[in-house]
């Protein structure tokens, strides 16, 4: 009697150069269980390897929607506080459909990506900058946007930075 990754077995020869092997109450053929075994775990990797790359290449893809300009509820001008709407402060974001503009400069909105999360909708503007300081110099931008309500938005150039507007009553 020996011991199979399957359970005890028991070796029974089936011609001269022929073995088969009995697991219970089945039997395989010698050159059957040693594909079965050799096969086996690396086919279960496999298939494992592929439903994990189905999973995380849907998830990847997500919801994310890219449009050529900023959506009409992000449109306006945008304050840190009520006093710096009305002091029609420099730290004020002013956004228009293509356009984006705040201290650091102006921008020309190249795209915006659209993206669902568990918090709302976040917008990733894809922009062209130029400096405030030297116009000549450009670079290029990516700007978040994760509105917090109706009039309440947290911007910025990276996670780190983002700062809390509120949406500036217009005229």
């Amino acid at each position: 009697m020996l011991f199979a990754a399957y359970g005890p077995c028991e070796l029974v020869q089936a011609g001269r150069t022929h073995w088969r092997m009995i697991i219970g109450a089945k039997w395989f053929d010698d050159l059957r269980y040693r594909q079965l075994i050799s096969k086996g775990p690396k086919m279960n990797r496999t298939m494992i390897a592929l439903a994990i790359f189905a999973l995380v290449s849907r998830t990847a893809a997500g919801d994310e929607i890219r449009r050529a300009a900023l959506p009409a509820a992000l449109l306006g001008t945008w304050g840190e506080s009520s006093e710096n709407c009305t002091t029609k402060d420099k730290s004020n974001v002013v956004m228009e459909s293509a356009k984006y503009g705040d201290a650091s400069g102006s921008c020309a909105v190249r795209w915006v990506v659209e993206t669902a999360s568990p918090q709302g909708t976040n917008y990733a503007v894809h922009a062209l900058c130029a400096s405030a300081k030297d116009p000549t110099k450009t670079e290029t931008v990516n700007i978040i946007i994760r509105p917090q309500g109706d009039d309440r938005a947290s911007m910025g150039r990276s996670f780190q930075g983002l700062k809390t507007y509120q949406h500036c009553p217009s005229g």
